[in-house]
């Protein structure tokens, strides 16, 4: 997302979850409940693509690891960096 910060993009990405919570997918089970997790990462100046991917992929699973769907933004702790 070209010209967001990460509030921004943590905005997008909880709509986008409550979207998907939401939705009615034909084929399942009316019982079936949809859930998404999301990881997302600011790049940071001189930062390789490939960084940028793995440390949202980070925040990802901790998102699933704290409880599933949930938005997670990559922070220094995360890491402990």
């Amino acid at each position: 997302m070209p010209n967001c910060d990460l509030e921004g993009a943590r905005i997008v990405a909880e709509r986008l979850r409550t979207s998907v919570g939401t939705a009615v997918f034909d084929g399942l089970p009316k019982e079936w409940r949809v859930t998404a997790s999301v990881g997302i990462a600011e790049i940071r100046r001189g930062e390789a693509l490939s960084e940028l991917i793995a440390r949202a992929d980070e925040a990802l699973y901790e998102a699933k690891r704290s409880g599933r769907d949930r938005v997670n933004a990559y922070r220094q702790a995360i890491a402990g960096v």
